[in-house]
C-alpha cells in the first residue's frame, strides 16, 4: 500500500565556500515532489545529511510542479 504523504526527494551537495578566516560555508539543494516542514528539514540537518554547521538557511521555491529546498550551511572551524 503507497504512503501518499511520504515525500520522495533528491539532495544535491552544491558545493562550499570559505566566507573569511576559520567561516565556511556548505551548499545543499532538495528537491521535493511534496512540501517539506521545518520539521522534516530539521530531522534531515540533524541526522547529518546537511552538514552540522551552527548556523542554517533555507530558501524555497516552486519548480516546475517539484519543491525547491536551496539550503545553506554555515560553521566557524574555530569553534
Amino acid at each position: 500500500m503507497s504512503n501518499d504523504t511520504t515525500p520522495v526527494f533528491e539532495i544535491y551537495n552544491r558545493g562550499g565556500a570559505n566566507l573569511g578566516r576559520c567561516y565556511n560555508a556548505q551548499y545543499f539543494e532538495i528537491r521535493s515532489s511534496t512540501e517539506l516542514s521545518k520539521e522534516q528539514l530539521d530531522k534531515l540537518r540533524n541526522s547529518g545529511l546537511l552538514s552540522y554547521g551552527q548556523e542554517f538557511y533555507v530558501k524555497s521555491t516552486k519548480e516546475d510542479g517539484r519543491f525547491v529546498y536551496n539550503i545553506e550551511v554555515r560553521v566557524d572551524s574555530g569553534d
